[in-house]
């Protein structure tokens, strides 16, 4: 598992190539997920996923959040695919 970046009060972001997604993580904790595949200079984003527990905080958008600001300096784009 790789940091992409950290998100301050607690949070990480983090690439898990084995498992094909970013996760948010808040004082080491998984709080939300978000499933991706690149597709050249383009990112798809086909599920977002906040842990049951952790409903409700904001987690997913935060975690959408990081990964635009990443994707954005690599010259890249995200398409979600999700609703």
């Amino acid at each position: 598992m790789a940091t992409a970046s950290a998100e301050g009060s607690g949070f990480g972001l983090f690439e898990n190539t084995a498992r094909g997604r970013f996760e948010l993580t808040r004082d080491g904790e998984l709080v939300s997920f978000a499933e991706f595949h690149a597709d050249g200079d383009n990112v798809v984003v086909p599920h977002v996923e906040t842990v049951h527990a952790h409903r409700g905080n904001g987690y997913a958008a935060r975690l959408l959040d990081g990964m635009l600001d990443m994707f954005r300096e690599q010259g890249r784009t995200i398409t979600p695919l999700c609703s």
